[in-house]
């Protein structure tokens, strides 16, 4: 088993419904992104879910990705916010 498999193993085992519709959601858009040529993408997410992203992030990080938030120009934040993530491979 190598450390990638192991990773998405836990991750499947941990992780709750929501974290992996997030990682399904990433997925899709990883995937249009590419069959149009491209080198990266941006996912909108709502920040209210950010301990749930960072566990997606860090298994796409494990995959090979390069991700990073794109900070919000909000002076306040509310439930309803998005903040959008940059992924590259």
């Amino acid at each position: 088993m190598t450390a990638l498999e192991a990773r998405k193993a836990v991750f499947e085992k941990n992780s709750n419904y929501i974290t992996k519709e997030i990682y399904n959601h990433f997925q899709i858009k990883i995937q249009e992104a590419v069959s149009l040529g491209r080198c990266c993408c941006v996912v909108k997410v709502p920040t209210t879910n950010s301990f749930l992203i960072v566990d997606v992030l860090n298994l796409l990080k494990s995959e090979g990705f390069y991700c990073h938030i794109i900070p919000p120009y909000c002076e306040v934040y509310t439930v309803t916010d998005f903040c959008e993530i940059e992924v590259e491979w």
